[in-house]
């Protein structure tokens, strides 16, 4: 907010007129006073600020930071130094598994529930956001979401284009909370194994690669 400070001489009576949006009065000033004036308010959210409050749709980035603040995540960070000087993989060492990052959701179902909102939040904003400009997908008929969490991606696309069929791909204890939606199936699986077929395959975010020999694309 705007503050107005008036410093008054000794032995003197002014009158001082304010005036703004919402205030306009007469003032009497004694003597010897330091006059505040409140003239208007000027503080708000900066411009990137407006994604950690909820839009229409109830949707914000709060969900993601919790999930880059969690104690699964931040634990690994400790581990940066043993790591350096020994080898080794960040997350391993922090809770002493030898699994990959997301398979630990399946066993602790607080933080599954933190990287189920922050995925699902993140997937909303972003992609009304790329749907405004590109038109890749007009002419797609199956459209198969790998990693798609709890739909929440696939469902934004299909609100647009009505004509696809989505197939919303992710290991089976994700599956078990995903949203049901017309023209989405929900197809629980491995990656790792196989995909389910459809025109377009779609990796969202990021793309992991592995040397697996037991990886395989099913087309």
């Amino acid at each position: 907010m705007k503050v107005m400070v008036l410093s008054l001489p000794l032995r003197q009576q002014y009158k001082i007129r304010t005036k703004s949006n919402k205030y306009q009065m007469m003032i009497q000033v004694p003597v010897d006073l330091l006059l505040i004036l409140l003239v208007q308010r000027l503080y708000g959210l900066a411009p990137v600020a407006k994604y950690l409050v909820r839009d229409e749709d109830g949707m914000s980035l709060g969900p993601y930071l919790a999930l880059l603040q969690d104690n699964v995540i931040l634990a690994s960070w400790a581990k940066m130094k043993n790591v350096v000087l020994e080898g080794g993989v960040p997350f391993f060492k922090a809770h002493g598994l030898q699994v990959r990052h997301f398979e630990i959701n399946s066993e602790d179902l607080r933080y599954n529930q933190v990287c189920n909102d922050a995925m699902a939040n993140h997937s909303s904003i972003f992609m009304k956001k790329i749907l405004k400009i590109y038109q890749g997908f007009k002419d797609v008929k199956v459209l198969v979401d790998v990693g798609g969490g709890l739909g929440h991606t696939l469902k934004i696309i299909l609100s647009k284009y009505h004509n696809i069929k989505g197939i919303n791909f992710d290991l089976p204890h994700v599956m078990q909370n995903g949203i049901l939606y017309d023209g989405i199936d929900q197809v629980g699986g491995d990656v790792f194994e196989s995909v389910p077929s459809g025109d377009v395959i779609l990796l969202k975010a990021s793309l992991m690669l592995y040397l697996h020999k037991q990886f395989s694309l099913n087309h």
